[in-house]
């Protein structure tokens, strides 16, 4: 038969100092590995972002008075690639075109897979290439200007098979 171990205030110590080590370590692992994924910033200067928001309330009260809105009419695979139509309508619903339309596609989750889009004038709509688009949750952003001032800026969040 085994003989018990007499539990001493010296085993106790070594037993409390070993839990909380390794909840410890796994916590500074959790960091690590949260502020390597995710730096916390959105928006390169919040600072001057905050300082210039006035500014862009008016742009937004412009973009309004033109009453332009913008449809995201499809978004289909060709390949690894992904293909990002969106059409432009006035105040009359009509269509808009000779736009000068530029964007981003930037993952949710991850910054490292953002891409720049520009988009070019087929038919009706605007349609962007995004290349080696992975699977997942995307925000989708899109800035249409016209040569007389006109101006909107178009967000949808996308998911993509």
């Amino acid at each position: 038969m085994i003989a018990a171990k007499k539990l001493t205030g010296l085993r106790v110590l070594f037993i409390l100092i070993g839990f909380f080590g390794v909840v410890i370590a796994v916590n500074i692992w959790f960091v690590v590995e949260a502020l390597g994924t995710f730096p916390g910033e959105e928006v390169k200067n919040p600072y001057l972002e905050g300082i210039h928001y006035n500014a862009l309330l008016e742009e937004r009260a412009k973009e309004k008075a033109l009453g332009w809105t913008a449809d995201l009419v499809g978004v289909r695979r060709d390949g690894d690639d992904l293909l990002i139509s969106v059409i432009y309508r006035d105040k009359e619903g009509g269509t808009l075109s000779n736009l000068s339309v530029k964007g981003a596609l930037k993952r949710a989750t991850h910054a490292g897979d953002d891409k720049d889009l520009i988009f070019e004038q087929v038919g009706a709509a605007y349609v962007a290439r995004a290349s080696k688009a992975r699977g997942g949750l995307w925000d989708l952003s899109a800035i249409a200007s016209s040569t007389d001032g006109g101006r909107l800026e178009f967000e949808k969040r996308l998911t993509v098979e």
